[in-house]
């Protein structure tokens, strides 16, 4: 499944309607976003930093989006969101929003702190119905499995430089869904190893993974569609 982390951040502005509308034009099934919560109350769409950090060549104006604006878009559309916690206490929140919206079975909630995931699985404890999932920084820990077991999460969100047909059938052996993400295209000393084009995509996917969080969907998209007429 190809996730647009942010949006499709080379064509808009991240984490803003037309990032996540365009994506989905351009083959996402899935969205990768932040949530925080404005002194104000409301929970919107926002990860931090600022303009200077888009990596496309244009910036137009762009506003930040409520996160109800968003799941309404993925309704629409039926595409699926990694809805990854950011905000301090924003839990019982989202989770409410997301189930009067009728998106519980579209979104996964993830963190990279478990606390943050714990707490939606002591609210919802039903794993068929309500997915968390624990993400991981690179390298991945040699007891990544244990962990996400640990936090009782669905899924396994890693950094698509530890996605090996090794790791992904680990997981799967361990029931465990798998998200390779790769990194804002931005100041990430990832990118001075390696590069996000086409060929990196191909070895990625033939990893086996189940989800790939990418900054570029479209050039995903073609590199799948080539996977599979190969076939």
């Amino acid at each position: 499944m190809i996730n647009a982390h942010r949006g499709a951040v080379y064509h808009a502005v991240e984490n803003t309607l037309k990032a996540f509308s365009t994506a989905i034009e351009q083959g996402a099934r899935s969205l990768e976003l932040d949530v925080v919560r404005l002194k104000s109350g409301e929970l919107v769409v926002f990860h931090g930093g600022g303009t200077h950090e888009n990596p496309g060549e244009h910036c137009e104006t762009a506003s930040i989006p409520l996160l109800a604006d968003v799941l309404a878009l993925c309704k629409n559309t039926n595409t699926h969101i990694a809805l990854e916690l950011k905000g301090f206490g924003i839990e019982h929140d989202c989770l409410r929003m997301v189930e009067m919206t009728g998106m519980i079975h579209y979104v996964t909630f993830s963190s990279f702190h478990p606390n943050k995931t714990a707490l939606i699985r002591r609210m919802r404890r039903d794993m068929s119905t309500v997915k968390t999932g624990k993400i991981f920084d690179t390298p991945l820990p040699p007891d990544w499995i244990e962990q996400t077991q640990k936090h009782k999460c669905n899924e396994a969100h890693i950094c698509f430089a530890d996605c090996t047909p090794q790791s992904i059938a680990l997981a799967h052996k361990n029931n465990i869904k798998v998200m390779g993400w790769f990194p804002h295209p931005i100041n990430n000393a990832i990118w001075s190893k390696y590069t996000e084009d086409a060929a990196l995509y191909a070895q990625v996917a033939k990893s086996g993974v189940d989800i790939m969080c990418v900054n570029k969907p479209d050039l995903l998209r073609e590199v799948l569609d080539e996977l599979a007429a190969s076939m």
